[in-house]
This record gives structure tokens, sequence and C-alpha cells, in this order.
């Protein structure tokens, strides 16, 4: 059997994020004793990325069906393939609205 090109996960779930009453506001939290580890992940993570004195990526997921959260979020050590390459800096696109979605879209801002 060939193997596969793709990488195994190595991301951690940070917190599933929720509509508010608030247009355009998303919130999720982490409990301190949260049953399925994620703050222990996320910790873990962060103290890996020190480690290898490395960032971190966080990943934003809109997830497809109607029950629980709006959004996944999750996090892992930056790799080097993650960085842009010298000179190759991706430009920055504006932010564009959801189809499915009648929240307002918001204008990108070059923080550069």
């Amino acid at each position: 059997m060939p193997k596969s090109k793709r990488r195994e996960q190595t991301s951690v779930k940070v917190t599933g994020l929720f509509k508010s009453k608030k247009q355009g506001l998303y919130v999720g939290s982490i409990k301190a004793d949260d049953e399925y580890g994620q703050l222990d992940g996320l910790v873990a993570k962060i103290k890996e990325a020190r480690s290898e004195k490395a960032g971190l990526v966080f990943f934003l997921w809109k997830n497809t069906y109607e029950d629980g959260p709006y959004f996944n979020l999750f996090a892992d050590v930056s790799r080097e393939e993650d960085k842009p390459r010298r000179g190759s800096k991706a430009p920055r696109r504006k932010i564009e609205e959801d189809d499915d979605d009648n929240d307002t879209a918001e204008e990108s801002v070059d923080l550069d």
C-alpha cells in the first residue's frame, strides 16, 4: 500500500465557537476541569512551541452540520512549511460574506 502524503494530524481542538446575540461575535470557552483535555492540550502545544522556538498556528473550521458550535478552533505548532517564504508573502484579502450567513462582511485591515 502506498504511503499517504497527508501528514499525521497533530493539532489540538481549543474550543467550539457559538454565535452570540451580538452580530458578528462568536464565543467559546475552556473550563479548567474540562473532560476532553482541551486546556491541557493547548498548554502542551504552547510548551512545544516554546521549546522549538516556534509560533502557534490557529485553524478556524466552519461546521457543516447544524448541531453544535458554528466554528471549531484548533491550534498547532508552526512548522517550517507554514511560514511564508522570503519575499513571497501572500497579499491580504478582503473578508467575504458567507453565502449561508446573514452577517455583514467586514473589510480587512493591513497590519503591516
